[in-house]
């Protein structure tokens, strides 16, 4: 039995399947996306109750991804993972509803920790 369903979008597949190991030992069930194309078609599909997002990425970042997301009233909550940010895209992540934002190179526990917080709310 799972907890919950993660989605992990971001163009890494070595942190993908990190994730992946890492998440599904801990009982939740984890879906990947390699694009903000193809992470915006799982998300409508699959209604994650949780998506942890990349900024940068090529077709479609992870802003982008989530205007349209928040375009089609999808309201699942979101972390964002990031080796880069600035604070417009802070604010803005706000505006659209982002739970938290966590720095690459990611802690695993850390980020368990926000994913727990983030779904708790």
């Amino acid at each position: 039995m799972y907890q919950s369903t993660l989605l992990f979008v971001d163009d890494e597949p070595n942190l993908l399947d990190i994730c992946d190991k890492f998440f599904s030992l801990k009982k939740y069930r984890v879906l990947k996306a390699r694009s903000g194309k193809e992470g915006l078609k799982i998300a409508n599909l699959e209604k994650p109750d949780l998506l942890i997002l990349d900024l940068r990425m090529p077709e479609l970042d992870g802003m982008n991804m989530l205007e349209k997301l928040r375009n089609a009233n999808n309201e699942t909550k979101v972390v964002i993972l990031s080796g880069y940010g600035t604070l417009d895209e802070v604010d803005r992540g706000i505006d659209l509803g982002v739970s938290d934002f966590v720095a690459k190179p990611v802690d695993l526990n850390y980020l368990e920790e926000v994913i727990r917080r983030a779904l708790k709310h």
